[in-house]
């Protein structure tokens, strides 16, 4: 794969598990206090004035959300 530039781009980028821990946290602190509904393997922000959302993995659902507004996503169990 190649850009605009014709030069090469990653296929993919390697993080540290630090690193990659403290995303996470980032990502997780900013989910807080939001309205959130699921729409098929989308949870998408009703509460905000700008979109925003997250990728669900199919064969999640999202049960609704805990005491500090973050969501709470169960596997369905066949």
């Amino acid at each position: 794969m190649q850009n605009q530039e014709n030069e090469p781009t990653p296929e993919s980028i390697e993080i540290s598990d630090e690193q990659m821990q403290s995303m996470w946290a980032e990502a997780k602190a900013s989910m807080s206090a939001h309205s959130w509904i699921q729409r098929g393997t989308e949870v998408v922000c009703d509460s905000c004035p700008f979109k925003h959302s997250f990728y669900l993995e199919p064969g999640s659902i999202l049960k609704g959300v805990d005491e500090k507004g973050l969501p709470i996503i169960d596997k369905i169990s066949y």
